[in-house]
């Protein structure tokens, strides 16, 4: 049918499998996305930390299970705590694929009191981009908008290196 907009679409997954595939999916006016991949990137490393590991002494360890396992996580007691975590990386190149937006997302919540958020989002070579949220008392996936374009590139779509190079970043709030 005829629409003027769209403010949202959801793809849900089949479940059971490990994979689900969304192919030759169209918005606007002809214009074909063709073959989309979402490459999935985990934390790695720490670059830089503040919050507090509930177990361990790693932070990036405890936020990079797929799927997710709340039984471990990181705790901020105050405000402006700031984590940066380094992702895996992909090889593009050799999978022939172009990387064409980023997506940051955290799954946090708070565990007492009102008022907190987190803020999510990107670093690249020392540019961030983030979002804040406020906190649910429940388990929750907070995001950052998709990133199309690299931070530290002047307006400039991301390439193998810069998408490589970018780090998550969460903070308290």
């Amino acid at each position: 049918g005829a629409a003027d907009t769209v403010d949202y679409v959801y793809i849900y997954g089949g479940g059971g499998s490990s994979y689900d595939y969304v192919d030759d999916l169209v918005f606007g006016y002809g214009g074909l996305l063709g073959s989309l991949r979402v490459r999935e990137r985990v934390p790695n490393r720490d670059a830089s930390v503040a919050w507090t590991p509930s177990a361990g002494s790693d932070n990036y360890a405890l936020v990079d299970e797929v799927p997710p396992n709340d039984a471990d996580y990181n705790i901020a007691n105050s405000d402006g705590l700031l984590d940066q975590l380094g992702l895996t990386t992909i090889d593009f190149a050799t999978l022939e694929e172009v990387p064409v937006a980023l997506m940051p997302w955290a799954r946090a919540q708070m565990n007492e009191g009102t008022g907190d958020s987190i803020t999510v989002g990107l670093d690249s070579n020392g540019t961030a981009v983030n979002t804040q949220s406020a906190l649910s008392t429940a388990w929750e996936y907070y995001f950052h908008r998709t990133a199309v374009e690299d931070p530290d590139g002047g307006g400039q779509p991301w390439d193998t290196a810069s998408a490589n190079a970018a780090e998550l970043t969460y903070e308290s709030a």
